[in-house]
């Protein structure tokens, strides 16, 4: 499935995905929104493995994530993804940019290449704490622009991440150690 070149603004869910193998690319995500009766997520993505989310804007993503792993039961809802070239503006939701929910786990994703501005969240909440048997896995962050933004990469118990080689500037919170830090 491809999904190219579309403008979403003040919406609560603006994608859906389900199954394998999307194509996310060139769009510009604008202003999301949630309430109590109406959880609000930019990108539900729901038990999909194998997609590219590309060349994306995602602007004022004021939700649980703007990337958010769905499905149930202690599943990988979001599953060899590659997460890469993203502006993240302002974003100003809950558990990170790319996320968990509370009973799904985030595995073997590749998050390189993206700006991030402005954000008050981690790049990667992977799991919860105690979600269950499963956990986040396989994770890679590298190469990743961060201006005025929480700096942590936390595992949240899960196998540690593997990041290096990010550039870190006026951070929020401490920037995490890394070998080849920018």
């Amino acid at each position: 499935t491809i999904i190219q070149s579309i403008y979403f603004d003040n919406c609560s869910v603006s994608l859906s995905t389900r199954g394998s193998n999307w194509l996310i690319g060139i769009n510009y995500f604008d202003t999301s929104w949630s309430a109590p009766e109406n959880h609000g997520i930019q990108v539900d993505v729901f038990n999909t493995t194998n997609s590219i989310f590309s060349h994306n804007i995602l602007k004022t993503c004021l939700v649980t994530g703007c990337l958010e792993s769905n499905g149930g039961g202690n599943v990988a809802g979001i599953n060899g993804w590659t997460i890469n070239g993203n502006l993240f503006l302002k974003n100003t939701g809950g558990n990170g940019i790319v996320t968990s929910a509370s009973s799904t786990i985030v595995t073997n994703t590749r998050i390189y290449g993206n700006t991030i501005i402005n954000s008050i969240s981690p790049i990667l909440w992977q799991q919860h704490v105690g979600v269950g048997p499963n956990h986040g896995t396989g994770n890679v962050v590298k190469n990743n622009l961060l201006f005025y933004s929480d700096c942590d990469i936390p595992s949240n118990g899960g196998d540690p991440i593997d990041h290096d080689y990010n550039a870190y500037f006026s951070c929020t919170s401490p920037p995490v150690s890394e070998p080849n830090i920018q």
